[in-house]
């Protein structure tokens, strides 16, 4: 595992606990999407190889959910999309992110 890669998920997850979601503005939105895109290619790089099939189909389970928001939250322009789809694509982050460290640990 590299070590610096799991930090930077840590990172993200300390920063998303911090961040409201009550609203999002354009800004927000943008930090959002940098921070899924992010995310998605630190899941990746740390794919582990060692994990039993069981293990590898969970980690990818684990991955597909933000894989998919991402298809829904890019190339769309941020006003389009309603609050709750930021919401969410907050939670699944967080969510993620959570089960992704405890896996790797």
């Amino acid at each position: 595992m590299s070590a610096p890669l799991l930090a930077q998920l840590q990172l993200t997850l300390t920063q998303l606990a911090g961040q409201s979601t009550a609203a999002y503005s354009l800004l927000e939105q943008h930090a959002l999407r940098h921070q899924l895109t992010a995310t998605i290619k630190t899941l990746h790089a740390l794919y582990p190889d060692g994990l039993s099939f069981h293990e590898r189909q969970e980690y990818i389970a684990t991955l597909l959910p933000l894989e998919q928001q991402f298809l829904q939250v890019t190339g769309v322009a941020p006003v389009v999309l309603p609050l709750a789809t930021w919401q969410t694509l907050h939670q699944s982050l967080s969510s993620v992110i959570s089960k992704a460290l405890a896996l790797l640990s």
